[in-house]
């Protein structure tokens, strides 16, 4: 259950300072796309933005991540404007987040926190919830110490939420049965899911899976490849935390299973990856991943370049395509720019190029068909419902002793058949 303070989100719009520092290993459009970033987070978790400050440093402070100097700066600016927060784009270690709450007296809360209170806040589903708890215990529990204390000792507010506040205890022996007991759980569903893809697989539907950075508009591309039953899709940071799969059509006629997964973002907390590894399963079994980049995002290289690179941590076995959306929101010599490279440029929301990139993805999913000839003994004649449901039958040729069959199949079922009791190759040849 959502703790009772989730409610008073919506009263209580709490004013924290926004602070960022940029090291000299990080690029100055990495830096100001995170910052962008912090903004839309803060916003989404219920804050209220006083102000905005950015420090540049060779390395973080080992002990408060910025300069002293310029917390000291930070606490006077925030008993000024009456902030009860300072929320770091950075992820901070439990001991500089200790130190640094000592010296301001005010809660911090670093980027880590604020994508966990995020997905507590969007989490729906059962399997969701205990994700979001699984990450949430996971960061608290290096955390818990007698300055912070339990998840009920600490205030309501940004950064406290989540389905796991009223089962937290201190105790760190408690803490870890109950991380046992999530995953436990989690792996459960995890295996229901991984039947029922095993389910799909046998039946020859292809999975095509749709993964980006957040708010690309990966839902409302699902619901344009699969419009008989819509999926809440908004422009909001994470509006998708499940998975979720629909039925639909290529341009050939052939089914095929379109699945909206949740969305990346820099930085994301490796918390969240683990807890989430279940769910994006979904990504690294499917035929095809459909990489879905912002094309109106003034940020869209770098947006590309971090979703590009969870994706591939993933080690997906499917094709990999990146699909460029939003171009009903570019001016007309902007979009003409994303053209060539074999780039695919669509509309999730008009309907602009879907059509092209169903085309492209019927492309990599119907499989090369292989003529074959086997022979199956009048003895085993019960098998041959098997082969048919495997393969096309060109030509059949009766002998004294059985059948021969003349067939066309994929690789994969040539591979089934020969392994059905009975069943003797004749030849093979490619089409």
């Amino acid at each position: 259950m959502f703790k009772n303070s989730f409610l008073q989100w919506f009263k209580l719009m709490e004013k924290a300072i926004l602070f960022g520092v940029k090291t000299a290993s990080e690029s100055g459009q990495s830096f100001a796309n995170s910052m962008e970033e912090l903004k839309r987070l803060s916003a989404t978790a219920g804050a209220v933005a006083a102000d905005v400050k950015t420090q540049s440093r060779e390395r973080p402070d080992p002990a408060y991540f910025a300069g002293k100097g310029r917390m000291d700066e930070i606490k006077k600016l925030a008993a000024r404007l009456g902030a009860s927060a300072v929320i770091f784009d950075n992820i901070l270690k439990p001991a500089q987040q200790k130190n640094l709450e000592e010296l301001l007296g005010l809660k911090v809360i670093d980027r880590a926190r604020l994508i966990l209170d995020i997905f507590a806040r969007r989490a729906r589903s059962a399997e969701g919830k205990l994700q979001v708890e699984l990450a949430q215990m996971n960061y608290f529990l290096p955390r818990i110490t007698e300055r912070f204390g339990t998840f009920e000792q600490q205030t309501g507010g940004i950064g406290t939420r989540g389905p796991g506040e009223k089962k937290l205890e201190v105790d760190r022996r408690r803490i870890m049965e109950r991380i046992a007991k999530l995953k436990k759980e989690i792996g459960e569903l995890s295996s229901r899911r991984t039947t029922m893809r095993k389910s799909r697989l046998r039946g020859g539907t292809p999975t095509v899976a749709i993964a980006g950075y957040t708010n690309a508009g990966k839902s409302t591309l699902l619901n344009r490849l699969a419009p008989s039953k819509k999926v809440y899709a908004d422009d909001k940071l994470f509006a998708t935390l499940d998975p979720v799969s629909r039925a639909g059509r290529l341009p050939g006629g052939r089914a095929a299973i379109f699945t909206d997964t949740v969305g990346f973002i820099q930085n994301l907390p490796h918390e969240l990856i683990d807890a989430f590894k279940s769910t994006l399963e979904e990504i690294k079994h499917a035929r095809v991943v459909i990489h879905l980049i912002d094309a109106s995002s003034e940020y869209w290289r770098r947006q590309r370049e971090v979703a590009a690179e969870t994706i591939a941590s993933l080690n997906p076995e499917a094709r990999i395509m990146e699909v460029y959306n939003k171009i009903d929101a570019l001016p007309r010599p902007d979009a003409r720019a994303f053209r060539g490279d074999g780039r695919i440029l669509i509309s999730a929301k008009t309907g602009d190029g879907v059509d092209e990139l169903l085309s492209e993805v019927e492309k990599i999913v119907e499989p090369k068909m292989i003529q074959a000839v086997f022979f199956l003994p009048y003895s085993e004649h019960k098998r041959l419902t098997g082969i048919y449901d495997l393969s096309i039958i060109t030509r059949k040729r009766y002998t004294d002793d059985g059948v021969e069959l003349s067939l066309e199949s994929t690789e994969e079922n040539l591979s089934r058949i020969k392994n059905i009791e009975g069943v003797r190759s004749v030849r093979r040849a490619l089409k």
